[in-house]
């Protein structure tokens, strides 16, 4: 039975064989309004081209590593939408999403990986990027430092407040051991790809589907403007920082009171 792993390196392998193209019609395509093409030209004009760098340095080390980013911003895309919420940790409200069966088999190196990047976004630029952006961007580069092809975001998308329950988690994505078949229907259910066999029959019209299945399934459900947040920890919400701060603050004043 094939997992949705393996439909993951079945896209990354078959890129290899198609060298650097660029799809330049990605910039012409409809856009979530809120995002823009050059969301970040004045604020961190620098952007793509830092996590570019870093991304090649990773996968000059470890190309694997390029499905585990592409496979992690499609568990996330898929629930509640490109909120990374698939990488906040859980809580008291109750598990992660990195809880549910699904995504116990995403790479635990890709979160480190987009927490890296975030990292050295925010020293370059200060706090402006979302790590929804930074995913969005790291799985198109994955794909294109793969040997896929290349095409421009539309980017400006914030980051969650809130991750999705087990059961809506568990309802969005293809179960582990889902055969192929099961996985690319999943695909279609979202309208991001149809069920025509695309990966024998024309390889040049499978890469310009793809470009437009990514990009569509980048905007799904994202949230702009004050809809969400830029986090100062891909894996925290800002909130529960400052609920944490807080909550230290107040214990260590009662250890002092209680010490008098």
């Amino acid at each position: 039975m094939a997992s949705s792993s393996f439909v993951t390196l079945l896209l990354i392998s078959s890129f290899l064989s198609f060298s650097h193209i660029r799809v330049s019609e990605a910039a012409t395509a409809p856009i979530v309004k809120g995002l823009s093409w050059t969301f970040y030209d004045s604020s961190c004009p620098k952007l793509e081209s830092i996590i570019r760098k870093e991304l090649k340095k990773v996968f000059d080390k470890d190309i694997a590593q390029a499905a585990g980013l592409l496979r992690l911003h499609f568990h996330d895309c898929f629930v509640q939408g490109c909120d990374a919420s698939v990488l906040l940790d859980g809580s008291a409200s109750g598990p992660s999403e990195k809880d549910a069966p699904p995504n116990l088999t995403l790479r635990a190196q890709a979160f480190k990986i987009i927490e890296d990047l975030r990292s050295q976004i925010e020293k370059k630029c200060g706090r402006v990027v979302s790590c929804a952006d930074i995913t969005a961007i790291a799985a198109r580069d994955a794909v294109f430092l793969s040997g896929g092809p290349d095409y421009e975001l539309p980017l400006g998308r914030r980051d969650g407040l809130n991750f999705a329950t087990r059961n809506v988690t568990l309802d969005n994505l293809p179960a582990p051991q889902s055969n192929t078949t099961a996985i690319l229907n999943s695909l279609a259910t979202k309208n991001l790809m149809n069920r025509q066999g695309l990966f024998f029959s024309d390889q040049s019209l499978f890469f310009e589907k793809f470009v437009v299945a990514m990009l569509k399934m980048g905007q799904l459900n994202v949230l702009t403007g004050s809809q969400g947040e830029i986090r100062a920890n891909c894996s925290v919400r800002n909130a529960d920082k400052k609920k944490s701060f807080l909550t230290t603050v107040v214990e260590e004043v009662v250890e002092e009171l209680i010490e008098m």
